[in-house]
């Protein structure tokens, strides 16, 4: 089965590479003195300390090999130097929430730097809101469908996504 491509700014690969970094090294080498010093105890069978360390081993080892695939698998979206004609992965854009007359402003990325409490909100182009607007050109209304009902964004600008 094909790996799926995963969409990524420079920054955001530059990101996931620190992180894996990060746990294949700093990381890898604190679980693994815990569980040295675990077995130091004695009894590994009712030894709690020995079972947290390589759960959390297990789960470390987990991450590495989802961050060693998103990487293998990742496609550098450029940032736009200026102003984009339709919304695409790598883009902030304006919008006006029309159920609230509400300016709301997202960026556009790939899945795996996807974060609601940046600001502005960082979707994904598979989230509901992302994929509607994809491909929208300024004045624009993308419609939603969401468990609440219909949802409308008219696109009011696309702009480039500015350095954190």
């Amino acid at each position: 089965m094909a790996e799926k491509v995963q969409k990524l700014t420079r920054e955001g690969y530059k990101n996931l590479e620190k992180k894996l970094k990060y746990l294949k090294g700093k990381v890898r080498q604190e679980i693994a003195e815990r569980i040295r010093q675990a077995k130091e105890f004695g009894e590994l069978g009712e030894n709690i300390e020995y079972d947290n360390a390589k759960s959390e081993q297990a789960r470390v080892e987990q991450e590495i090999m989802k961050l060693d695939m998103i990487l293998r698998n990742a496609q550098i979206i450029e940032r736009k130097g200026s102003a984009s004609k339709e919304v695409e992965v790598g883009v902030a854009v304006q919008t006006k929430y029309q159920e609230e007359d509400k300016l709301v402003k997202f960026e556009i990325v790939g899945t795996s730097e996807s974060d609601p409490m940046h600001d502005p909100p960082r979707i994904s182009d598979e989230s509901p809101v992302g994929a509607a607007l994809i491909g929208i050109e300024r004045g624009q209304v993308a419609e939603i469908e969401t468990p609440l009902g219909k949802a409308h964004y008219e696109v009011i600008d696309i702009l480039p996504i500015m350095d954190s």
